[in-house]
């Protein structure tokens, strides 16, 4: 699916914070964004599942 649009970590957040937050999430292997886009609008969750040894 094609879409156009932006995104952001908290609604009020400038580019350059939601950048760094993001970031921060992948490094973190965990983070959370919105979608604004014409066809999404919605947040997501991204989280690595931890393998039980």
């Amino acid at each position: 699916m094609y879409d156009r649009g932006t995104y952001t970590v908290n609604k009020g957040d400038d580019k350059a914070a939601a950048e760094a937050k993001l970031k921060k999430g992948v490094k973190e292997k965990s983070f959370s964004f919105i979608l604004e886009g014409k066809k999404l609008k919605e947040g997501l969750l991204l989280r690595k599942h931890r393998e039980e040894p």
